[in-house]
């Protein structure tokens, strides 16, 4: 199965149309097969593949998980979910890490939380152990982004019985995302330095992370909590997050409008984006 799958994903790049058109065939005989997706999965970790093989396998892993989950064993759903997580933070190519992520995202969707209980907790406790060291560290971007999706994917269920347990979520989440949130805020500010030239080589990286804590914010906070239409009452968080909030912004964007366009990161401009 290994062998054939990662042959079949490498001529899919190749240039010539037949060889494409016999590795959708090989793809498409390999699909009803068990450990179909482990194979992928195990290919997109892989080190010694090639990046185009190992980006395709996280893009046919991700489609294969919305199309075939259902259909998969308790043991290979189990490896699956344990796989994700564990080997995340480790992916060196962001456009693997992007679909695996989306993977873990459209999962979530399905199994948290009556099958995958321990998906937030896992996924705080390695967003708390590669924080405590820095922020400006892609282990920590990989997680964020994984939280981002996944907060994303639960966030966009509208049975009543989803978005109440959303709401729950979100009363968890938010306190430990927030703080993050402030961390790298005040981060952000200090790296673009006098006049708004970034300080460091890592300032573009903690832009990042910058904005995937204002993207997981946004979603706690627009979807986490329930409507006011009726009530007209503004949530005790809100009063206390919102104010603070709208400062961080101010003191970011006075150090942001004195850099140039070429030395300020443009995370940076789209975290404050997100955050209005």
């Amino acid at each position: 199965m290994f062998a054939g799958l990662k042959g079949a994903l490498q001529a899919a790049l190749s240039t010539s149309d037949e060889a494409r058109k016999q590795s959708q065939q090989m793809l498409q005989a390999l699909e009803p097969q068990p450990g179909y997706l482990s194979s992928l999965l195990q290919i997109a970790l892989e080190t010694d593949s090639s990046g185009g093989a190992r980006e395709l396998a996280g893009i046919t892993l991700k489609h294969g998980c919305s199309k075939f989950w259902k259909d998969l064993s308790g043991e290979e759903k189990t490896h699956l979910k344990s796989e994700l997580l564990d080997k995340i933070e480790a992916v060196s190519t962001d456009g693997v890490a992007v679909h695996l992520s989306l993977c873990i995202g459209r999962i979530a969707r399905t199994d948290f939380p009556g099958q995958w209980q321990e998906l937030f907790p896992r996924l705080m406790q390695k967003l708390g152990q590669t924080s405590n060291n820095s922020l400006c560290d892609v282990a920590t971007k990989r997680i964020l982004y994984v939280l981002h999706c996944v907060i994303k994917e639960l966030a966009s269920k509208r049975l009543p019985v989803a978005r109440k347990g959303f709401q729950e979520l979100s009363q968890q989440l938010i306190p430990a995302v927030w703080g993050l949130f402030c961390r790298s805020s005040e981060q952000v500010a200090a790296s673009l330095g006098p006049g708004g030239a970034p300080a460091g080589p890592d300032a573009l990286l903690l832009a990042q992370v910058w904005l995937l804590c204002a993207k997981c914010m946004k979603r706690l906070l627009v979807s986490g909590f329930p409507p006011d239409a009726k009530s007209f009452e503004v949530h005790s968080q809100f009063k206390e997050i919102v104010p603070q909030t709208l400062e961080i912004l101010k003191v970011v964007h006075q150090r942001y409008v004195g850099a140039s366009a070429a030395s300020a990161p443009p995370a940076v401009l789209r975290g404050m984006l997100k955050i209005l």
